[in-house]
């Protein structure tokens, strides 16, 4: 996710979201996002669906220090699980979501930690939103095999436009470009869809 966004952005981005999260309804498997954070745009999904919805965050250990880095942080109680989970559901409740503690399964820790031992077999929409390479790449190795054929990968730090170029962080941007690119190398090309509409997303094909 970028550091700032206007207003009109961040609405852009949601609506993105419902849009692509409406497409995959009645297609096998549950939904997942990586790195939840504040949990804003996790309602957003979890309103969007009647699916379980799967939040991925590293609320309660250090971070690593490229992450923190960039941001200028250290790890602080602001981004603590037994703080954030109830503020979560809460604006999934302004979502509409009726029982958010059961649709909406948190996990907490690194991704790179949690993700290889992660149970469920199928997944029909990943939205990932973890900055780094490292989160990237255990994405892509991890969940694109267990997405259903006409799922969904939303990339939120894929991009290779000017505007992005000049408005946000670059090194983030190349990592993500890195991991996502040197995964799709080992795939065949006919076998997903790249689309770009405010944000790349990846749909496949088979």
């Amino acid at each position: 996710m970028p550091n700032s966004e206007t207003s009109s952005q961040v609405d852009q981005r949601f609506g993105l979201i419902r849009n692509l999260v409406n497409k995959i309804e009645d297609i096998e498997g549950d939904v997942v996002e990586l790195g939840v954070m504040w949990g804003a745009s996790l309602a957003v999904i979890a309103g969007a669906t009647k699916k379980t919805v799967w939040g991925f965050d590293n609320w309660q250990q250090d971070h690593p220090a490229e992450w923190e880095a960039e941001r200028n942080l250290t790890t602080t109680t602001n981004f603590r699980f037994t703080q954030k989970a109830p503020l979560i559901y809460e604006k999934a409740r302004n979502q509409g979501v009726v029982n958010p503690e059961e649709q909406i399964q948190l996990i907490d820790g690194l991704v790179e930690d949690t993700l290889p031992t992660w149970e469920v077999d199928r997944v029909a929409f990943v939205h990932v939103d973890v900055d780094l390479y490292s989160g990237y790449k255990v994405a892509m190795e991890t969940l694109w095999p267990k997405l259903s054929k006409g799922g969904i990968f939303l990339l939120d730090e894929y991009h290779r436009t000017e505007q992005y170029e000049r408005e946000y962080d670059r090194t983030t941007r190349l990592g993500a470009i890195a991991a996502v690119d040197e995964y799709l190398a080992t795939l065949s090309e006919d076998s997903y869809t790249f689309n770009e509409d405010f944000r790349w997303w990846l749909q496949k094909n088979a």
